[in-house]
């Protein structure tokens, strides 16, 4: 009966929730700005990604009109920007699936080849 989606009306990205019937306005969800909501099965927490990257939760107190507490940064999520989902809510709502490289980006390793002739010969006693 509800839905959550994204919005850029307040001049950035934001979550916000409404009825699909339209009987509601809409509610705005993320107050520092936000993108990919996703509901837990049950209804009773909404997620998204914050302007920083992070995971939000968010509990519903009521959708009957529509109430949240305050969202809570669960962890820095260092999505891939997708086409179509860059995570996704297991049921239970306490494990996800993130779209991201496995692979950070670092220095570039220096391999050196024939380096034991480079060492100096030990001193014999």
């Amino acid at each position: 009966r509800w839905i959550a989606y994204i919005s850029d009306a307040s001049r950035r990205w934001d979550v916000y929730v409404r009825a699909l019937d339209g009987s509601s306005g809409e509610v705005r969800v993320s107050p520092e700005g936000g993108s990919a909501p996703r509901w837990r099965r049950d209804g009773r927490e909404l997620f998204y990604v914050d302007a920083s990257g992070r995971l939000m939760a968010v509990p519903v107190r009521s959708l009957d009109p529509p109430s949240f507490d305050p969202p809570a940064a669960l962890f820095a999520a260092r999505l891939e920007e997708t086409v179509d989902r860059e995570y996704d809510v297991f049921p239970d709502g306490r494990r996800f699936l993130l779209n991201r490289t496995l692979v950070e980006e670092h220095e570039p390793i220096a391999v050196v080849l024939g380096w034991t002739a480079r060492l100096e010969p030990e001193p014999r006693p």
